[in-house]
């Protein structure tokens, strides 16, 4: 029995040394982590050191020899060691520096009590050997049974603790951790039961071992193609500098847009160069983001020498000054979710200065940036729970006096009732699509207005909804718009689809297409904010419009003393223009009666502002027309 034994404990030793020798040749990061897994090997490849030292001393010299009873007590407090290093392995996981070290100290003074103890005949009784049918029985006795209690206690806080700590280990890292503790414990539960098999040590080589495959082992931490440290890596080193509150000074090389093209040869070999340049430097650490990259600042290194250096290489690494621009963060452990800084890269890429060679993204800009997030997320949750919110200001008709139309506005409400206004969400919705879906639930909820309520009763001619040319360029706009009509049964002469000028127009095609789908379904149009942006006077003869808007910014250019000769003669032969093709005229902002008497006289259809009334919800617009029609 004694020779599988040992055949057992060498297969643990020529493991654990593998693993070792694999561990020593990747590279690292010299992170806590990285020390606490090598203390473990190390304290491994004892143990199995003097589990066959015990064995060997136990077989073949007298049980009572000096030697052979320090050798077996040496493995036995080696052994609760291991155990030891598993609890500081995950307390290096879990707590900062300054926490970790009270746990350092804590355990060495239980482990130095528990290891005297252990050590010494004179405290503890241990019998080494003893034969049962013939078979040798190992290390029984009252130190025995220390060991074993002390190691059930070290096994169970380990446990304890990933479950506690789950959120900050991570799922896969705790489930490594209790793999490794159930292997212990079973193989633990085997030898005390079965005191001739020797088999607790080589347990511990197999649970490191399965800790290295699931989690120390950098294929998922390197990049394959360059060698460097890849996101997930970098995730580990800047959560263990947020922990010890060390700042983590980053430059973000962001891979841009260039006219010049560069042959796929020199991209590789600028690539590769650049690779080794960077693994080379010893006062910084590189993580590759698929074709981006990412740089820790070392050792008092200055960001603005190391993107110099970067931005003047451009004769040697032609890649670096056609693609890549660099970032600098004083502090990413500021970032609250580090899967947000590519987006937060995004952001800032927006604010480029071209007039210097890198881009300092400040706590400003950060603020910014997060300010952007809690809109979105406002977004997303209107969107999701039905709390987008339409509010409706009266446009009143100049020629019949009474309040024909209105235009529909959309508010966002939160959770907390709190009403968001356009300013706050437009701009952020129309970068990242979500005012198509924002538009469509405000066409929708215009519709259910139309159809639950009598129009002719209400003196209400049409219903004014807003849509992005963003949306006119969405080839499934028509179908979807008429089969919301459809869906509300409404007739569309009440329907009138506002066109707001945000960009140029890239898919004329697409966009004219949908204007005439919806042209034929009987749907109406009007051109928002004429004489600003893109909305001109080509537009108007392109687009099936019926009405022109004029901007606020407009009418108050009209009636300011500053600007009054410009404008009138701009506004008032747009007007007269307009009017003579058979389009009528909305001008909006109309704050003063004043206002309004000069634009009567100016021929003008309706006008639209403070003046009568601001939007208002859906419920006081029905009160506002019952009052004033």
């Amino acid at each position: 029995m004694q020779h599988i034994n040992i055949s057992t404990q060498l297969c643990g030793i020529i493991v654990t040394v593998i693993l070792l020798w694999f561990f020593l040749m990747q590279r690292k990061m010299n992170i806590r982590r990285e020390k606490h897994f090598l203390r473990c090997i190390i304290v491994t490849i004892i143990v199995l050191v003097f589990d066959i030292a015990a064995t060997v001393l136990n077989t073949f010299i007298p049980k009572d020899q000096f030697f052979t009873v320090y050798v077996n007590r040496l493995y036995l407090v080696a052994t609760t060691v291991v155990l030891y290093s598993a609890i500081l392995y995950i307390g290096g996981e879990v707590f900062s520096r300054k926490g970790y070290k009270r746990v350092f100290y804590i355990v060495l003074i239980f482990g130095l009590i528990m290891s005297t103890l252990i050590f010494f005949p004179q405290i503890t009784t241990n019998e080494v050997t003893s034969e049962e049918n013939g078979l040798i029985i190992y290390t029984e006795g009252s130190a025995t049974i220390l060991t074993f209690a002390t190691a059930f206690l070290g096994i169970v806080l380990t446990v304890v603790t990933s479950f506690v700590y789950e959120k900050k280990l991570g799922k896969k890292q705790a489930i490594a951790i209790r793999v490794w503790m159930g292997i212990w414990t079973g193989f633990a539960i085997l030898q005390f039961f079965r005191k001739e098999m020797l088999i607790c040590s080589f347990a511990t080589s197999l649970g490191l071992l399965i800790m290295y495959i699931s989690l120390e082992a950098l294929d998922s931490s390197l990049d394959r193609d360059s060698g460097l440290f890849n996101w997930s890596g970098y995730c580990k080193y800047v959560e263990e500098r947020r922990k010890d509150k060390d700042k983590c000074e980053i430059i973000y090389l962001k891979a841009l847009d260039s006219i010049r093209i560069l042959d796929e040869k020199i991209i590789y070999k600028a690539l590769t160069d650049f690779d080794r340049l960077l693994k080379k430097r010893t006062d910084v650490l590189a993580f590759r983001i698929q074709n981006e990259y990412l740089i820790v600042l070392k050792n008092g290194v200055k960001f603005t020498d190391l993107s110099r250096i970067y931005y003047n290489s451009r004769s040697k690494y032609p890649i670096i000054a056609t693609y890549y621009y660099p970032f600098y963060l004083e502090d990413s452990t500021h970032i609250e979710n580090q899967a947000d800084l590519v987006s937060l890269i995004n952001f800032a890429t927006l604010n480029i200065n071209t007039d210097i060679y890198y881009t300092i993204i400040d706590n400003v800009m950060l603020s910014k940036y997060y300010e952007e997030i809690i809109v979105q997320g406002n977004i997303e949750d209107a969107i999701k729970n039905d709390l987008v919110v339409v509010f409706y200001q009266p446009i009143y008709n100049l020629q019949k006096k009474k309040f024909t139309s209105a235009e529909a506005l959309v508010r966002l409400k939160t959770k907390q009732g709190r009403l968001i206004q356009p300013k706050e969400f437009i701009s952020l919705a129309e970068k990242n699509g979500m005012i198509h879906k924002l538009d469509e639930i405000v066409f929708d909820k215009v519709c259910k207005f139309i159809k639950n309520n009598d129009m002719e009763s209400l003196g209400l001619e049409y219903i004014e909804s807003n849509l992005s040319v963003a949306q006119l360029c969405d080839k499934n706009l028509a179908d979807k718009y008429i089969s919301i009509v459809k869906e509300n049964g409404v007739d569309t002469k009440y329907i009138n689809l506002e066109i707001t000028e945000s960009a140029e127009l890239e898919q004329r095609n697409t966009l004219n297409k949908n204007l005439e789908e919806l042209k034929n379904f009987g749907i109406t149009f009007s051109l928002d904010d004429y004489g600003t942006g893109y909305s001109n006077l080509n537009y108007v003869m392109d687009m099936p419009v019926s009405i022109v808007k004029f901007d606020k910014v407009m009418i108050d250019a009209y009636f300011s003393k500053e600007e009054a000769y410009k404008a009138k003669v701009g506004i008032e032969t747009s007007i007269s223009m307009f009017r003579t093709l058979g389009l009528d005229v909305v001008c909006e902002g109309v704050e003063e009666a004043y206002q309004q008497d000069v634009l009567e006289k100016m021929n003008v259809n309706y006008i639209q502002g403070f003046l009568h009334s601001k939007p208002i919800p859906e419920e006081e617009f029905i009160e506002f027309l019952k009052k004033n029609n």
